[in-house]
């Protein structure tokens, strides 16, 4: 028989590479290799590698629909109300195309040393303030 264990680490590392890379062919790989590990698993009989490479499979399937389905175009949004919005009338971007790093302002480091403070404009503390209270 094909050692289909040393075929399964070579396809491992050649998904890895491939996903590494950003090419979506690495699921497919990843797929094949999965389905690899559940023949071995059947072979030694070791049942238990057959529903978890199974569920892996389904995870890389949703994997490639999700990467190679099309992007969304950017959308705008209008305010809901002139009272929320009475400081302008423009649309604003949907929090989805423009998500703010916010590992940064969390991160206990930074909010020990103060370096939040100084990337806060004066306005935009203000208008924090008021959304708070």
């Amino acid at each position: 028989m094909f050692h289909l264990d040393y075929l399964s680490c070579f396809l491992t590392v050649l998904a890895t590479v491939l996903l590494g890379r950003k090419h979506w062919t690495g699921l497919v790989v990843a797929i094949v290799n999965s389905l690899i590990v559940c023949v071995i698993g059947f072979h030694t009989s070791q049942y238990g590698f057959i529903p978890a490479n199974v569920f892996c499979v389904c995870v890389y399937g949703f994997s490639i629909r999700n990467w190679l389905k099309e992007p969304e175009p950017a959308r705008l949004q209008q305010p809901e109300s002139a009272a929320t919005e009475a400081s302008t009338d423009a649309p604003q971007l949907s929090s989805t195309t423009n998500p703010r790093p916010r590992s940064f302002f969390l991160s206990p480091r930074n909010r020990r040393q103060g370096s939040c403070r100084e990337l806060v404009s004066p306005v935009t503390a203000k208008a924090l303030a008021a959304k708070v209270t």
